[in-house]
């Protein structure tokens, strides 16, 4: 939309030239080009000219531009409509729970700050809680951004599992306990606490599928109170009376990293920096030692 609207900024008289280019095809470029040079659009006529081509070639040629101008009508369509999918797709405020908002045109918009923790359960019923902060395998970027994006949830969720799996410990339960604050409103938890985030591993972010009210809580009403269950502190990541993270919390899931055979030591920020990566991240695995 953006580059189409830089026509509003050129003479009429060379709008009008290259649609008539576009429209009769290239056998009139070197008049246009000499029309070009004297800004001068009264020479050209779309109607007007007689071409001496087989009217096979002809025909081809109107089906191709023809089939041109519907692609490019096509694409306008859906660059014009995509930014808006959130209006008629997802519940909710986009700034809240990121749902259709990569695309939309959102930008500087929101400020969320607050925590996230993730607490993991393994077969054998021990707990680890686990603060992207203090992960050594994910960069500064990651964990600073993760908790705040959903899809970034998800895929650290895909991750954890990966490395318990590989430390011989598979989880049972991953839970995400968070409490963030969007453009100076009230603090409340941003993801439910009560769901068990691996039964949706794989099956966020499919089109026109919401998670608002199934693993995203709803942004509360501005001028409302909040509800006690939605009540937090984003400078008190406390669980059940206990402030995280703690040394002994850190101290057991390195060891989990390094149950799985994953390496930190080298200095490296695993993180793939590809255009598409800040779009959709994904979480390397590390180096096996």
């Amino acid at each position: 939309i953006m580059i189409c609207s830089l026509a509003l900024f050129l003479d009429p008289a060379t709008v009008f030239l290259y649609i008539t280019l576009a429209l009769k095809g290239p056998k009139d470029l070197p008049a246009i080009q000499s029309a070009l040079k004297r800004k001068d659009s009264s020479h050209f006529d779309i109607e007007a000219g007689n071409d001496r081509r087989p009217k096979g070639r002809v025909r081809r040629a109107r089906l191709s531009r023809m089939a041109t101008l519907v692609l490019l009508g096509v694409a306008a369509v859906f660059h014009a409509l995509f930014p808006l999918r959130h209006f008629f797709l997802y519940p909710d405020n986009p700034s809240w729970n990121e749902e259709g908002h990569h695309g939309a045109w959102h930008m500087m918009l929101r400020t969320k700050h607050g925590w996230v923790l993730f607490e993991a359960v393994d077969v054998h019923g021990e707990h680890f809680f686990i603060s992207p902060e203090n992960d050594p395998t994910i960069n500064h970027r990651q964990s600073r951004k993760l908790g705040q994006r959903p899809h970034m949830v998800m895929l650290y969720a895909a991750h954890l599992q990966k490395v318990f799996q590989g430390a011989g410990k598979p989880l049972q339960e991953l839970h995400v306990r968070s409490c963030y604050a969007l453009n100076g409103r009230a603090p409340q938890p941003l993801y439910s606490s009560q769901v068990n985030v691996l039964d949706l591993v794989g099956k966020y972010e499919r089109i026109g599928q919401s998670f608002v009210g199934k693993f995203i809580e709803p942004l509360a009403p501005f001028n409302e109170p909040l509800p006690v269950r939605l009540l937090c502190d984003v400078n008190d990541e406390t669980v059940n009376g206990k402030s995280y993270p703690d040394a002994s919390s850190n101290r057991a899931f390195r060891n989990i990293l390094r149950d799985a055979h994953l390496s930190w030591d080298s200095g490296q920020v695993l993180y793939n920096k590809t255009s598409f990566a800040y779009m959709m991240p994904s979480f390397s695995e590390g180096r096996t030692s």
